[in-house]
């Protein structure tokens, strides 16, 4: 597939950007029944980064997502956006989600519309684009994600996974420079996880901020560029995966388990299988090059 989503841009010119394109600040919430969801939160998301944001069940990750694209407003503190505080006047909120796009984790939440191509046509329409131009667009979403045999059946009637995939093209389709997604792997089976993947990976590759939730250590581990840790509404730790995934306290803290990887690897590191001072391996092929060159023990076919 060739998908040259960076031509979408036209001279907006991505590398005249902040390095911080999303950021929280002190950001406090609660719901009318005063429970607190947020609870001073401040991070930044980096331009063109791939970020992870994990922690135990209501820890206030879908609450902050919901901040960051203006669904929700702060009782304080604020979020910003390219550099500058959001706005929620009708305007404001329309070129922020023009551009900060935000996939629910249960794509029942997001779907309405009759069938896959109202659905994917409908964010292009609301920004002004013609029928023409909307319909133009969210056919070049469909065609990316591979589901243009979908464009006339009913949304209700999609399996679950076809409907996370259907729900990823509407926002797509509006050209975000930032993605959200909620828990985008959450009940999808081995292959249509790994295609969701691969495609953030492509979009990653060309300039598009990714932003994530999940309860997959693994994927967290592997994937992204950085990680923040949340617990009870706050931001309790922050860091690049290795330092995350290998300090004990923090994951019996967060509720979190290692990565296999990290697993694998410091067993490795103390029966001797793998010197101590090399980095722990990022991915399957990382370590099976790591024994290959300092074990010798493995017959990779």
């Amino acid at each position: 597939m060739n998908w040259l989503y960076l031509s979408w841009f036209g001279g907006r010119g991505l590398v005249s950007l902040p390095e911080v394109i999303l950021e929280a600040v002190d950001v406090e919430f609660a719901f009318p029944d005063g429970a607190r969801a947020l609870k001073g939160v401040s991070l930044q998301i980096y331009q063109s980064k791939k970020t992870a944001i994990i922690g135990p069940n209501g820890a206030g990750k879908t609450t902050l997502f919901q901040h960051f694209n203006g669904i929700l407003m702060p009782d304080g503190g604020k979020i910003r956006f390219d550099g500058r505080d959001i706005g929620y006047q009708h305007a404001s909120l329309l070129n922020l989600r023009k551009n900060v796009g935000l996939v629910f984790q249960d794509p029942d939440t997001q779907l309405f519309a009759g069938n896959v191509l109202q659905e994917i046509s409908f964010g292009p329409l609301n920004l002004g684009l013609s029928k023409e131009e909307a319909r133009s667009q969210a056919e070049q979403v469909m065609a990316v994600l591979e589901i243009e045999g979908l464009k006339d059946k009913p949304t209700h009637f999609l399996s679950y996974g076809m409907k996370k995939r259907v729900a990823l093209a509407a926002v797509l389709a509006m050209r975000p420079r930032v993605l959200i997604c909620d828990e985008p792997t959450a009940w999808l089976d081995s292959r249509q996880n790994q295609r969701i993947i691969d495609f953030f990976q492509k979009i990653n590759d060309q300039g598009v901020t990714v932003v994530f939730s999940t309860h997959d250590v693994d994927l967290a581990y592997t994937w992204a560029d950085y990680i923040y840790v949340m617990k009870e509404g706050a931001v309790i730790a922050s860091g690049v995966p290795e330092s995350i995934f290998q300090n004990e306290a923090l994951l019996k803290e967060a509720e979190l388990n290692k990565p296999w990887l990290v697993e694998m690897g410091q067993a490795l590191k103390r029966n001797g299988c793998l010197p101590g001072e090399i980095p722990l391996p990022r991915t399957k092929e990382e370590l099976l090059g790591n024994l290959m060159d300092y074990g010798g023990m493995v017959n990779v076919q």
